[in-house]
């Protein structure tokens, strides 16, 4: 009889007798010699009936248990194989690289392969630990896997490209399938599921109250402490310091006690969102409140983002880091367990407007990126954020944003960034706010003549220059009242006091309120235009203008302004000849607008190349952009890679077939055809219609090659 034959044969008759442990250690003898799936799926098996606590503890507790555990005890320890940080990962599984021939460890490690929890550089180490495990296992499972797992694991490429080539690496060393069992050991791991079977199943909680259970009821009543007091006795009757920790912060008493427990216990009362919260969090009424959110990348957004934990938060501030443009969303993620929040600082505004509605929600601080999401979020505001506020705008704003707003609804508190907002203070006056707040040093609020009129200015050491600019675009006969709040340590710059006693009204003069009231009646005519990117004409006679930050839509011949929509900074801009879709163009970063739909963006896409100037293919689907050679299927809506040779171009035909090279100095001196290394000498710049080159300088314009 075969070593594998007597195991399971052992394990089979200890099985009957309800000797677990012993079955386990048996089933682990023969996992040793052969590896399959069967023998896999019973051994999970039997560690799973067993149900044992999990671990709980530090790194040090840990290794301290690793040292000492028996094969049976080890399921616990590689559940908890993650750790808390990197080095505790590492130091952990270095120790399960002693343990690698049992399929628990390989559960455990393909759970880390399947999720992909680390993805900086600094991970490496741990990752090296893992693919070891990988090596030593045994397991042709692994060999299955490294055809599939790598496809879902959502990281940034450089990291995936190592990840790839280490798993390929550890997997090299493996039995590409493991030896089949005899009909004889087959029977035996039947005789084993049998004995499983007749294993009665692990009784509830006491009087039915499973902690799973009273925890969902938590989550679906966040604003109700009953279920929470409940949970807190179930708690206590086990021992667990937690539930005296949720009954002291109901109750509201012996906080001493309660900050006690929670600097011993609060990391592992996190539970599953530890891994995406920062170091500073806030406990209240037992639960997670107030934290910050660290989603990384679209794997943290998917893994964590949608956890029923977040219902208890009442406060949530995103990380303010800077992702590519593509993982914004997922960096700054909102999932329907997170609409109890009252307060929510630097989430995606996409998220906030797909959700059925946030009930609670009183203080909204995001970035919008285009004006058309806060136009949506207020026509949103009553059903979907009806007790919102107060709105922090963090782009920078100007009047343009607020033209097409009939109402602010309830929000009361408007803060904005604006280095100009004289002509933004009498617009947003007419929509009903009671307070603007512009940067962190000028507060207008409702006079007696009820406008905006009545200022604070906040001077600070570091403010008193940061707010001249915005002082000296409001014009005279502004301010009704002033007020200052000087900070401790600061003084009140005469410039500012001069700049402010300018706007004071004076009397018998109409109010700047008033005067900007009646030049808004009737239409509106197109003004002097500044840094023109492009025009174009629609079917119904539409003139289109871009500037650099904003896009009008105006009557033609007559100039009247339809429609102004802001833009951010635009480097270059090209409209369509139909005059459907405008192109523009900014450091490293290509948006598409819709026309027809009053300048909404269809998409925006990150180029690799920096960028100089746009030229569009006659099929209207190529666009090039110059330096580089990036070229862009807006079809597709991906980057096509450069022709041959073009390495080192700045303008590029749309069809790809001519460019021009440049010198030093930044001047183009030849054009070239696809693939050659000679050009024809250049004077001055170069524009292309179709197949021909038009060289314009001093001297004239004239085609030079076709």
């Amino acid at each position: 009889m075969s070593t594998v034959s007597k195991a399971l044969a052992q394990a089979a008759e200890l099985a009957r007798d309800g000797k677990w442990d012993a079955t386990l250690t048996a089933l682990l003898t023969a996992w040793e010699r052969s590896p399959t799936e069967a023998l896999r799926e019973v051994v999970l098996a039997v560690e799973d009936a067993e149900a044992r606590p999990p671990f709980e503890g530090d790194g040090r507790a840990w290794l301290d248990l690793a040292k000492k555990a028996k094969p049976p005890a080890r399921g616990p320890l590689l559940s908890a194989l993650k750790g808390a940080t990197l080095a505790e990962a590492q130091d952990r599984l270095d120790v399960a690289a002693a343990w690698a021939k049992d399929p628990r460890t390989s559960r455990a490690v393909e759970r880390l392969l399947a999720e992909v929890p680390w993805s900086s550089d600094s991970s490496k180490r741990a990752w090296t630990a893992a693919f070891g495990v990988v090596a030593a296992s045994g397991d042709p499972r692994f060999v299955a896997l490294s055809a599939s797992l790598p496809k879902t694991w959502k990281v940034r490429e450089g990291i995936r490209g190592w990840l790839e080539r280490a798993f390929a690496r550890s997997i090299s060393q493996l039995p590409p399938e493991a030896p089949a069992l005899s009909p004889a050991d087959e029977k035996q791991l039947e005789a084993i599921r049998a004995a499983l079977a007749r294993v009665p199943a692990k009784k509830p909680a006491s009087d039915g109250r499973d902690e799973a259970t009273l925890l969902r009821a938590v989550y679906d009543n966040p604003e109700d402490d009953a279920p929470r007091l409940v949970l807190a006795d179930v708690l206590q009757e086990r021992g667990d310091p937690r539930g005296e920790f949720i009954a002291l912060q109901c109750a509201g008493t012996d906080e001493k006690k309660a900050k006690a427990l929670l600097k011993a216990h609060g990391k592992k009362w996190l539970g599953p969102l530890a891994p995406v919260l920062g170091a500073d969090f806030e406990f209240r009424r037992g639960f997670p409140a107030v934290g910050l959110v660290k989603f990384r990348h679209q794997a943290d957004a998917e893994k964590y983002g949608n956890l029923p934990e977040w219902a208890t938060f009442e406060e949530l501030t995103w990380s303010a880091s800077y992702p590519p443009a593509e993982q914004v969303p997922f960096c700054r993620w909102a999932g329907p367990s997170m609409r109890w929040l009252k307060r929510a600082v630097g989430v995606h505004v996409p998220h906030l407007l797909a959700s059925d509605g946030w009930p609670r929600l009183e203080e909204l601080s995001v970035a919008f990126g285009q004006p058309h999401l806060l136009q949506e979020l207020l026509a949103a505001q009553p059903t979907k954020f009806p007790k919102l506020t107060s709105l922090s705008i963090t782009d920078e704003v100007d009047d343009a944003w607020f033209s097409n707003i009939p109402s602010l609804g309830g929000v009361k508190t408007l803060r904005v960034q604006s280095r100009a907002p004289g002509k933004l203070l009498p617009v947003v006056s007419r929509l009903g706010v009671g307070e603007l707040w512009v940067g962190d040093g000028l507060t207008f609020r409702r006079g007696k003549d009820s406008h905006l009129s009545a200022l604070t200015v906040t001077v600070s050491s570091s403010s008193a220059s940061r707010v001249m600019m915005p002082l000296k675009s409001l014009p005279p006969n502004t301010l009704e009242s002033v007020d200052y709040q000087v900070a401790k340590g600061a003084t009140l710059p005469a410039e500012v006091k001069k700049a402010v006693g300018e706007r004071l009204k004076a009397r018998g003069q109409p109010s700047a309120f008033e005067t900007a009231a009646r030049a808004a009646e009737g239409p509106q005519r197109l003004g002097e235009l500044g840094n023109v990117k492009a025009m174009g004409m629609q079917a119904d006679g539409t003139l289109v203008v871009v500037e650099n930050s904003r896009l009008h839509f105006v009557t033609f011949p007559s100039l009247e302004v339809k429609r102004t929509v802001p833009l951010d900074d635009v480097d270059d801009a090209l409209v369509y000849a139909n005059g459907t879709r405008a192109l523009l163009l900014s450091y490293k970063r290509l948006q598409v607008l819709d026309l027809t739909r009053g300048g909404a963006q269809l998409f925006s896409s990150r180029l690799k190349a920096e960028p100089c100037e746009l030229q569009l293919s006659d099929d209207e689907r190529l666009a090039t952009t110059g330096r580089g050679g990036v070229r862009f299927d807006l079809e597709k809506r991906k980057e096509l890679p450069p022709p041959r040779g073009a390495g080192k171009a700045s303008v590029l035909s749309p069809d790809g077939a001519w460019w021009t090279r440049w010198k030093g100095n930044g001047l183009p001196y030849e054009v070239l055809r696809e693939g050659s290394s000679k050009g024809v000498p250049l004077e001055g710049g170069l524009s292309f219609t179709g197949p021909q080159c038009v060289e314009v300088s001093s001297m004239g314009a004239r085609p030079t090659a076709s």
